[in-house]
């Protein structure tokens, strides 16, 4: 089953670019769910009612156990078929689905769902692109995790109006919205703001050229994990990612480096324990795990920098008798992950000493189980690892 923590990043922008006519023909099989959660749902078709689109995103923003599973799956597709383009419209053709002129792709996506969910389906697992999301890891300098009071509305005003004074300050605008939920110990913001102004060329439908100026919208990702007491960022910029470390750090925890640079990740057990590194069988939810690419440094005059790839790197080493020089330093490493409820493979990379980059956001929590039970963790480096480690032993 798919998780809403995947498409929340998306699905903003999938609302605001969509007829409201399309929109409710997509959603209208699960109005009494929507009704239940207090969303209004006959204002779904007013073109300027835009606190509705805010009530459908807080309900998909908090999913329970009455969130009905085809929802999820369905807006999940939907919302990663949006970003396709020549292969959705000749999919959306092929199905004969009648499709307005000025159609954007988050619309043709629906309508192919709502035509044919299982070209949508086929399109979505053949086509589309993985996209990755890298997230920058940061350790408090503390001892342990803590009860983290979840920030309210009048302390995350005080975050938009922080970040509202540096983005315009960077020539990013004003208008920066925070949306927050929890899942078990890790509370995730959602940080939504501008991006520099960009101009495009663009043809009238006359057919006569011009050219738009507008500001384009961003969605960024911090989570606070109160477990291990650890934040990890998703940003464009090195730039945006240290403001918000900073930012965060000054305004949930009075200091504003709460969390410093720190160490987190090591490739150390692909040399020390082989393919025993890649075990997952304690881990529920994973199938299995497979290394598919390694690149390494040889500390000589040359700094030569050396990259594998193959389906399975061990086997691939093993059946030439090749191992990798002993002193070589290991800079980055691709595992290709089998989760137990999708049958299509997805790849997470780890970069030492704090970077990791998945497929879907919503792929951390079970792959940073498995990194931690395989050592790929510096437990040392990271607070709150003890606890954890109780909690996978109790599991």
């Amino acid at each position: 089953m798919s998780s809403f923590r995947s498409l929340i990043f998306t699905r903003p922008k999938a609302l605001g670019s969509t007829s409201r006519t399309v929109l409710r023909l997509f959603l209208e099989p699960y109005h009494h769910f929507f009704r239940a959660r207090g969303v209004d749902f006959d204002q779904i078709s007013d073109p300027d009612n835009s606190e509705i689109l805010l009530s459908i995103t807080q309900v998909l923003l908090s999913p329970q156990e009455d969130t009905p599973r085809d929802l999820i799956d369905a807006i999940f597709c939907v919302s990663e078929l949006a970003t396709l383009s020549e292969p959705l419209i000749e999919a959306v053709l092929t199905a004969s689905v009648e499709l307005p002129d000025k159609a954007t792709t988050a619309e043709a996506a629906m309508l192919l769902y709502l035509a044919d969910p299982a070209a949508a389906r086929q399109l979505h697992s053949e086509r589309l692109p993985m996209r990755a999301r890298a997230f920058e890891f940061f350790s408090a300098a503390g001892t342990g995790g803590q009860v983290f009071p979840q920030p309210g509305d009048a302390r995350i005003r005080v975050i938009e109006r922080s970040l509202d004074i540096w983005f315009t300050k960077c020539r990013m605008g004003a208008g920066c919205r925070i949306f927050t939920y929890t899942q078990g110990h890790e509370t995730w913001f959602l940080i939504r703001h501008g991006e520099y102004y960009r101009r495009e060329s663009t043809v009238d439908d006359d057919g006569s050229a011009a050219s738009v100026l507008f500001r384009p919208e961003k969605f960024d990702v911090l989570v606070y994990d109160s477990l291990t007491n650890e934040i990890r960022i998703n940003a464009k910029t090195p730039k945006v990612r240290e403001r918000y470390r900073l930012t965060f750090s000054l305004e949930l925890f009075g200091q504003e480096n709460y969390f410093p640079e720190t160490n987190k990740y090591t490739l150390d057990p692909i040399r020390s324990e082989g393919p025993a590194c890649l075990a997952c069988i304690d881990v529920p939810g994973l199938k299995w795990v497979r290394l598919v690419k390694i690149e390494y440094a040889l500390e000589d005059l040359e700094r030569e920098v050396r990259s594998h790839k193959a389906e399975d790197i061990f086997n691939a080493m093993a059946s030439r008798a090749f191992h990798m020089p002993p002193h070589a330093r290991l800079l980055q490493a691709t595992f290709k992950v089998r989760f137990r409820d999708n049958p299509i493979p997805r790849s997470v990379t780890i970069k030492p000493t704090n970077v990791a980059i998945y497929t879907r956001d919503d792929d951390s929590q079970l792959i940073e189980e498995w990194l931690l039970r395989r050592r790929f963790t510096e437990r040392g480096m990271v607070t709150g690892y003890e606890q954890q480690e109780l909690l996978l032993g109790l599991s």
